[in-house]
């Protein structure tokens, strides 16, 4: 009876197998190594389209209550105020009219900016003699710079991460606003994310 032979693996063999042993290690790496960044490149662009909602979201709350030919907005700064019918936030937000006209009533300049950091905010200076209509409020002072609104408490957090805020009106009394975000995470080039929308001023 002849017994079994058995047969090793030869040196080609061994090194046939774990060079494909290799390569199927190497492919699997791979593959976690793309899906972690296309998921880090997919929260960066989550992000910058949740920062550039809520911050059109919180500017446009803002600009349904503004004045539109009062509306300053320099080309070269991310910044604008206007005079505004809501009361200042320490009172109700309730829409007042004057008893004897029932002309609506203005009360405040609200101004809404952005950071070199990013972050929108949003300041007001109330009118010194209360609220009053139109052309009454024209009669106080009237801003004519954003730094009059700094020394402002509080001053509201609208949004963060904004890389670029323009808000302009046109002749039809249209407030146009351009909001982009951008974020990034380390290893990924920055992400950006655009929105644009169009409020009617009072």
């Amino acid at each position: 009876i002849r017994g079994s032979l058995k047969r090793g693996a030869t040196l080609v063999e061994i090194l046939v197998g774990l060079a494909f042993f290799g390569m199927i290690t190497t492919l699997i790496a791979v593959a976690f190594m793309l899906a972690h960044r296309y998921t880090r490149v997919y929260h960066q662009l989550s992000t910058a389209e949740r920062e550039c909602n809520q911050c059109l979201a919180s500017v446009g709350h803002l600009l349904r209550r503004v004045r539109s030919e009062t509306l300053q907005a320099p080309p070269s700064s991310d910044a604008c105020w206007f005079l505004s019918s809501a009361p200042p936030v320490t009172s109700p937000d309730q829409t007042t009219f004057n008893q004897t006209s029932g002309e609506l009533e203005y009360h405040k300049w609200q101004a809404i900016y952005r950071r070199s950091d990013g972050q929108v905010l949003a300041a007001e200076m109330p009118l010194a003699a209360g609220a009053a209509v139109f052309q009454a409020a024209m009669l106080n002072p009237v801003p004519t710079d954003l730094a009059v609104f700094l020394p402002t408490r509080p001053q509201r957090v609208l949004a963060r991460s904004i890389r670029r805020l323009v808000v302009r009106s046109d002749s039809s009394g249209l407030i146009h606003v351009d909001v982009e975000a951008q974020t990034t995470e380390s290893g990924n080039p920055a992400t950006r994310y655009l929105l644009s929308s169009s409020f009617p001023g009072q």
